[in-house]
């Protein structure tokens, strides 16, 4: 995948949430459309610091790996982690918006994937110098 596609990820799941937690916090309560969107901002989150950490770890051959970088990126993907951790045992919000939160992360990346595939198979190969 693309670091378009990835941002747009990020982005349209931000707005959905935005959207469903407004429409929880009318049909169910106001507590559980909070814990719906910060999931979802959680979600986001750590997304966007696994990518950082993928690329800090993942580098062209030859390259030397910034340790510290890496190093840093792994130390921020471990803190999210226990942030959440934290979160679910402080019971503040129920569980099931937890749930949704971060299922609402992959829905979106799903879909971006399959329009992506769509869009690139739409469009003609292009040959190269060979032919």
């Amino acid at each position: 995948m693309t670091g378009k596609i990835l941002q747009k990820t990020r982005w349209w799941t931000l707005l959905c949430a935005v959207v469903i937690s407004l429409i929880f916090g009318f049909t169910f309560s106001l507590e559980f459309a909070a814990g719906f969107f910060v999931t979802v901002l959680w979600a986001v989150t750590g997304f966007w610091v696994l990518e950082r950490l993928l690329r800090a770890v993942v580098v062209p051959p030859g390259t030397r790996r910034n340790k510290w970088i890496t190093g840093s990126w792994l130390a921020a993907k471990l803190a999210l982690y226990a942030l959440a951790i934290w979160g679910l045992f402080q019971e503040q919000f129920p569980v099931m918006s937890h749930v949704l939160g971060l299922t609402l992360l992959l829905v979106v990346l799903v879909t971006a994937g399959i329009f992506a595939g769509q869009a690139s198979a739409s469009q003609p190969a292009q040959r190269g110098d060979d032919g």
